[in-house]
């Protein structure tokens, strides 16, 4: 379907709903606009000058709540610790691992130098299991 033929769909639905809607009328007996003068009555009141009215003894001050410790400053610059490695990491986790740091140094040779220096091996596949956090944690720090 098109949007052409979707617009007039609408369109049509629209003129339907519109004539099926009764058409106001206005009212024969407008109401007053506002209401009598004595029923908005205020009582008179000694005329003040400019700034802020002075407190009345009656008024106390609203207690003041402590304020909450101020959070400890964030350096927005400041290096990002590697993120710690998941108690059960899976090769796949290591690939990615990689992957990023490839990406961040824009260099696989780099990478592959780490999975060799860390994990002892030149290929992923061949990396033991005991050194796929070793090899995660260098990544991440790198």
């Amino acid at each position: 379907m098109s949007l052409e033929n979707t617009l007039e769909r609408i369109a049509v639905a629209l003129e339907r709903l519109q004539r099926q809607l009764p058409e106001p009328q206005p009212p024969d007996d407008p109401a007053p606009v506002s209401p009598p003068a004595a029923a908005t009555a205020v009582p008179a009141s000694p005329v003040r000058g400019r700034g802020r009215p002075a407190k009345s003894a009656g008024e106390t001050p609203a207690p003041v709540a402590p304020a909450a410790p101020a959070a400890p400053e964030v350096d927005p610059f400041a290096m990002d610790e590697p993120a710690p490695v998941p108690e059960k990491v899976t090769l796949k986790d290591v690939q990615a691992a990689l992957v990023a740091y490839q990406k961040r140094v824009n260099s696989p040779e780099k990478a592959r130098a780490l999975l060799k220096e860390v994990g002892g091996v030149d290929v992923l596949p061949k990396l033991p299991e005991a050194k796929w956090g070793a090899v995660v944690n260098a990544a991440n720090a790198g």
